[in-house]
């Protein structure tokens, strides 16, 4: 999609425009295998003039592309219903002043899509998603996630003549052998270590395992959906973040790991920001997909699913 938004007055620090982009995953004898990302882009969120809610879903397993897809209809959905715990027409005045009450909604929304997948008819023993989402509306800038897809603020700072973009990550990437992760997953009486090859030697990044038993390996400690993970210890609680928009930021990137997994925090904004003077975000998302791209069949005969969004902020 692209979505070319009305520039409001500058206080308000609305975005300009934004874009997203998608890449399937290219996999050797399984040229047809389905992109199991998916994402949203809402305009007058719970209509609300000038909010805007981004989300980026990234499915694994079997039914990955049915959980993503599901979370996709039903999270904003239900973002939407908790708001309905109060008046109309305080749901703005909420929401932009009380803290409290944000972080309430935005669990309550999470918790309710979790359990709704439950009962969807999908087989979630070894399915689910990540979730990354952003509401925007003023100078407010929230973020949750569950998962390791990831979003990140561009800042545009200048020294005498020059300017250079400065990247800073919102969001924690859940990894089982986080602190926090790992003694979670532990007190669950699960394990975390890496997947380990015939001869014993590990392979690749740390995973969830049951203690006696080599599954089901995930490599993330929070997901949506995933019932086997969630009996030792991964959660589809989100973790909640808030930032005050200021005039250097400039760009919001959220992406899957596809462009995470090869690419840097500062190299996604250095090459988001060359397309920012001319307001073409549409343009950053292929330019970043077409990197992210050349990044993977560098490394490895298998491309990841790649999906982006990118959002420019008002000039």
């Amino acid at each position: 999609f692209f979505l070319m938004l009305r520039r409001p007055p500058r206080s308000t620090h609305c975005i300009s425009s934004a874009a997203s982009d998608v890449y399937k995953r290219q996999v050797p004898k399984r040229p047809n295998k389905l992109n199991q990302d998916a994402y949203f882009a809402l305009e007058n969120f719970m209509d609300i003039d000038n909010a805007y809610l981004f989300g980026i879903m990234d499915g694994h397993g079997h039914f990955g592309r049915e959980v993503s897809t599901l979370v996709k209809s039903k999270l904003p959905a239900n973002l939407a219903l908790a708001s309905t715990v109060c008046q109309k027409d305080r749901v703005r005045d909420l929401f932009l002043t009380d803290e409290s009450f944000r972080e309430s909604l935005v669990k309550a929304a999470y918790a309710k899509t979790n359990s709704e997948l439950v009962t969807a008819g999908v087989d979630l023993s070894h399915s689910g998603t990540t979730s990354v989402t952003a509401f925007t509306c003023e100078s407010l800038l929230l973020c949750a996630n569950v998962g390791d897809s990831r979003a990140v603020i561009g800042s545009l700072e200048y020294q005498s003549t020059e300017h250079r973009w400065r990247a800073n990550q919102i969001t924690v990437d859940h990894k089982p052998d986080l602190e926090e992760e790992y003694k979670r997953i532990i007190s669950f009486n699960g394990r975390v270590e890496p997947y380990k090859d015939a001869t014993g030697k590990p392979l690749g990044p740390h995973r969830v395992w049951m203690k006696t038993k080599n599954s089901p390996g995930l490599a993330m400690s929070r997901s949506l959906g995933d019932i086997a993970a969630s009996k030792v210890g991964v959660i589809a609680v989100p973790d909640i973040f808030e930032l005050t928009i200021q005039n250097k930021h400039k760009i919001l990137i959220i992406a899957s790991d596809g462009i995470w997994g090869v690419l840097s925090n500062e190299q996604a904004i250095e090459i988001a920001g060359g397309y920012y003077e001319i307001g073409e975000a549409n343009l950053a998302c292929e330019a970043l997909v077409r990197a992210a791209t050349v990044e993977w069949k560098r490394q490895s005969e298998v491309i990841d699913d790649i999906t982006v969004i990118v959002i420019f902020f008002n000039q």
